[in-house]
């Protein structure tokens, strides 16, 4: 459900509204990998941690691209 969340945020609206679509994915993504990295440290497996840091950049890469709002 998160992922297709954050699909139809980034195909719909990150074209009309990109600031707004940044702002929306990068809260739910930096949140979600600040507690599962620390819980993951905590639980002793920082393995996942490091393996979030992947997962993290395959999602807020693509954010730093610019994108042209479509008028109207």
């Amino acid at each position: 459900g998160w992922g297709l969340m954050i699909w139809l945020i980034v195909s719909r609206l990150l074209p009309r509204e990109p600031a707004l679509a940044r702002r929306l994915v990068l809260s739910g993504i930096g949140a979600w990998f600040v507690v599962d990295s620390l819980g993951s440290i905590a639980a002793g497996a920082p393995l996942n941690a490091a393996l979030n840091v992947g997962f993290l950049l395959a999602f807020v890469a693509p954010l730093w691209r610019p994108v042209r709002s479509i008028p109207g």
